[in-house]
């Protein structure tokens, strides 16, 4: 292959047959970089013609032979005849094997080929075995093997800066950019560097029909990443939740509606924010809870934060309620419910019939330390109340641990 070289087993490549075609076969001689030194005139279809002749002459062929007869051994066959007038035009020698046989063999890194009483001889420097690695044409890069094939589909592969994963199409040669390919999970997007062609992983800001956005590519299979993912930001610095566009993959920033429900993501990071939202003057609330759908944005409902109590609106608007601490006026031997973590309440709306006020507890001191501990279903009983319009106040369970202290 190399050094002006022919490797043996390319002989029944260039002896040319009639299911292969001229065309096809001089079109591999010259992806593959052959210097061509001998070959067979083939028989049929539109084959070596003069520009075809004059490239395999330009790269190294001085021999070439034919043996083809017409069906009935009539004469030689038109196209033949054709070829290897194209042959001598181009300089290249041409031997008429009608009627005698040509002898080729092939010993350690020689070959030999006689005609009667003429021989020529072809050093193989490689012993038969191609330089395995990178070819560049005119029409790209491709990868060769040792047996003179070529890379297609998925190959791992190593080049100047490490071993890394690379595609090449149907016809061998190494595809860049952005690739909708098989692979063993289905079908899936995937990027290649437009200059190098290794198949990227991680974060990347790339460009695609909408511009230029932040992707995810998985970090081992370098599939595009959709929809939600808790990954290490793009900083390196903790792990995050983002969400990536279910049918672009392109990072979401701002609000996102899924499921029902409204997010909104860090306009430069794209990290999901919880908490307290201000935007255009107006006021959210995001879940902080990761237990209970972290992120989504508080709608159509009330709810106590930080002892406060707030109203959002069906676009998830908060408005603080004028009054958070109810008031409540008790009588002698009024009948009130008691309600604290030991309760469980399945119907408010039962609750609110009954027409007696509730009262929630908020915590307790603890008998033996001391120690003063928040009850945990406070917030939901007292969003619950406001939810369903139930009169309703609060207490504290105190208790001492010493004689003094009572």
């Amino acid at each position: 292959m190399n050094d002006g070289s022919l490797c043996f087993y390319f002989y029944e490549l260039l002896y040319w047959t009639s299911g292969d075609g001229p065309d096809a076969i001089y079109n591999l001689i010259k992806k593959l970089g052959i210097q061509v030194k001998f070959f067979k005139i083939p028989h049929h279809g539109n084959n070596c013609t003069q520009s075809q002749a004059k490239g395999l002459k330009s790269q190294g062929a001085n021999l070439c032979w034919y043996n083809d007869l017409e069906p009935k051994g009539i004469g030689t066959n038109d196209f033949t005849l054709y070829g290897a007038r194209r042959c001598k035009e181009a300089g290249i020698m041409v031997l008429n094997c009608i009627g005698s046989d040509i002898q080729m063999t092939f010993a350690a890194k020689k070959a030999t080929i006689t005609k009667g009483s003429s021989t020529w001889s072809y050093d193989i420097p490689y012993g038969g075995e191609c330089a395995e690695g990178w070819v560049k044409n005119v029409k790209g890069l491709w990868y060769r093997f040792k047996d003179g094939t070529w890379a297609v589909g998925w190959k791992k592969l190593k080049w100047e800066k490490g071993t890394d994963w690379f595609y090449f199409n149907k016809e061998g040669y190494m595809v860049t950019g952005w690739q909708y390919l098989q692979w063993s999970k289905g079908k899936d997007w995937f990027y290649f560097d437009k200059t190098t062609g290794v198949m990227l992983t991680g974060w990347q800001e790339l460009s695609w029909s909408q511009g230029t956005d932040w992707f995810y590519l998985d970090p081992i299979c370098g599939n595009m990443i959709t929809g939600w993912a808790k990954i290490t930001d793009r900083f390196g610095n903790r792990d995050a939740w983002f969400f990536f566009d279910k049918s672009t993959g392109a990072m979401k920033k701002g609000w996102v509606l899924d499921n029902n429900n409204w997010y909104w993501f860090n306009k430069t990071s794209g990290e999901l924010a919880t908490g307290w939202l201000e935007e255009n003057g107006r006021m959210y609330y995001l879940e902080p809870n990761a237990n209970n759908n972290l992120g989504h944005a508080y709608r159509n409902m009330t709810a106590v934060i930080d002892d406060e109590v707030w109203v959002f609106d069906n676009g998830c608007h908060a408005t603080k309620k004028s009054s958070s601490i109810p008031t409540i006026k008790f009588t002698t031997g009024q009948i009130v419910i008691d309600i604290s973590q030991f309760n469980t309440v399945t119907n408010w709306a039962k609750v609110k019939a009954t027409g007696y006020p509730v009262i929630i507890r908020i915590g307790y001191r603890g008998s033996k330390t001391g120690l003063i501990t928040y009850d945990p279903k406070y917030k939901e009983y007292r969003t619950a109340c406001e939810n369903h319009d139930i009169p309703h106040s609060f207490y504290f369970f105190p208790c001492s641990i010493t004689k003094a202290e009572a």
